[in-house]
C-alpha cells in the first residue's frame, strides 16, 4: 500500500503538478491499508495500530523511526529504519530481514540496536 501510494504521489507530481508530503502519503496509505484490515476477517493485518502523528526531533538532531515485524512460521523477522531531520525531511532509509529470531521482543530490541549500529556509521 505504500509503495503504491509513494508510486501514485510521484505521477500526480509528474503528471498534474501536485506538491503533497510525505506525511499525507503516509497517512493515506496507512487509511485504506486499515481500511482493507477491517474487510478482512482473518487476516492479522486487521489488528493494524492506528498511526499517530510524528513529533519533530530536537532543532540539529535526526530522528530514526523503527518498526520490526516477526514471521512466526519462518522464524525470521524484518525491520525498517527511517531517518528524517527536524522538518521532517528524508535523509536516509534501510531495511533488513534477519533469521533465527524466535521472539517479538528480541525482533524489536534487535532492530534498534541495528538502527544504532547504522546511524553510528553514518556520523549523524
Amino acid at each position: 500500500m505504500v509503495l503504491w501510494k509513494i508510486w501514485s504521489l510521484r505521477n500526480d507530481k509528474l503528471w498534474n503538478g501536485s506538491c503533497s508530503t510525505s506525511y499525507q502519503g503516509v497517512i493515506t496509505a496507512t487509511s485504506f491499508l486499515q481500511e482493507w484490515a477491517c474487510r478482512v476477517v482473518h487476516s492479522p493485518l486487521a489488528k493494524v495500530r492506528e498511526c499517530r502523528a510524528w513529533h519533530r526531533p530536537t532543532h540539529g538532531f535526526p530522528k530514526v523511526n523503527i518498526d520490526a515485524a516477526f514471521f512466526e512460521e519462518t522464524s525470521s523477522m524484518g525491520f525498517g529504519m527511517v531517518i528524517r531531520d527536524e522538518c521532517g525531511n528524508f535523509v536516509a532509509a534501510r531495511s533488513s530481514i534477519m533469521d533465527g529470531c524466535k521472539d517479538v521482543i528480541v525482533g524489536e530490541i534487535m532492530g534498534f540496536l541495528e538502527s544504532h549500529s547504522w546511524v553510528k556509521s553514518l556520523q549523524l
